[in-house]
């Protein structure tokens, strides 16, 4: 299971989560491009995120995965 956190968030939101779920996942919980622990670099595009979850997958042997996200929409009218 791959858990990516939202907008501003981190891995760190995931921890006590991804506790629970290591009783029947593997579970990773990357901090996405800019966020957390990653590296912070002056691109900051969906396809950067796409290519670097993809890298991850790769280096992680991931071929297969549940991926959990969590997106928050608000709407202001």
């Amino acid at each position: 299971m791959v858990i990516l956190h939202g907008l501003y968030g981190s891995s760190d939101n995931w921890i006590s989560i991804a506790k629970k779920l290591e009783e029947r996942f593997t579970v990773f919980i990357p901090d996405l491009r800019n966020h957390g622990q990653s590296p912070h670099t002056s691109t900051h595009t969906y396809q950067d995120m796409v290519d670097d979850l993809y890298r991850f997958f790769h280096d992680h042997h991931i071929t297969k995965a549940i991926i959990l996200v969590i997106v928050w929409v608000v709407s202001l009218r």
